[in-house]
């Protein structure tokens, strides 16, 4: 299969593409660049309990800028995520530290992007011969580049699909925007990782609308 005819499946594609990159979304007037729980407790107007500390701040991409939280634990992260789609909590993954949240403040739609700071896939660094440091930079960089792609695929394109190819696309581009290649070894060493820890069922490993 094509490109071409991969996306005419998946994806209603615009006879006419428009310029790159789309103006931000309306709802990006309401967000600040904080570190601050207080913020996001004003804003929802509710509050919010978190074990740690958080940062927000901004990520351009093709379809315009997006909010990104940062969270420093698995246990605020699944907590946040819960809180932001008002939603109970859930025991999510060790390999889950990904979300492009769809959330309702004031009635108005707003997309965010949630991220935690740990190993991409809970890959240890010595797997892939990087320091700690070197990789737990490396794995957000992977994580918000993915993320960022989905939400162009859903501004582009109309909608965020469940597919393999979707999610190996977002994937390579988080790749090349961490490391400046695509490496297929690499790329497996991620796979396998998820494939172990989610029980070997890809309707989990490969969700909708978040990654590793």
């Amino acid at each position: 299969m094509t490109a071409e005819e991969y996306l005419a499946h998946c994806y209603d594609v615009p006879k006419i593409l428009p310029s790159l990159p789309l103006a931000d979304e309306k709802f990006l007037v309401k967000w600040r660049e904080v570190d601050s729980i207080k913020f996001l407790s004003e804003l929802y107007g509710r509050e919010l309990k978190l074990r740690g500390a958080i940062k927000i701040s901004f990520a351009q991409t093709l379809a315009g800028k997006l909010p990104v939280i940062d969270t420093e634990n698995h246990d605020d992260f699944t907590t946040l995520a819960a809180w932001l789609m008002n939603r109970e909590k859930k025991i999510l993954p060790l390999t889950v530290n990904a979300f492009t949240i769809p959330a309702t403040i004031d009635g108005e739609p707003h997309r965010i992007l949630l991220l935690n700071r740990a190993p991409y896939s809970n890959i240890p660094a010595e797997k892939l011969s990087l320091t700690a440091e070197d990789w737990s930079e490396k794995s957000h960089a992977i994580r918000l580049r993915h993320e960022s792609a989905h939400y162009e695929t859903l501004r582009l394109f109309g909608g965020m699909k469940n597919h393999a190819l979707d999610e190996i696309l977002a994937d390579t581009l988080g790749q090349v925007a961490t490391f400046g290649n695509f490496d297929s070894d690499r790329q497996r060493i991620f796979f396998r990782a998820r494939w172990r820890q989610m029980h070997g069922s890809l309707a989990i490993l490969l969700p909708k609308s978040f990654s590793a």
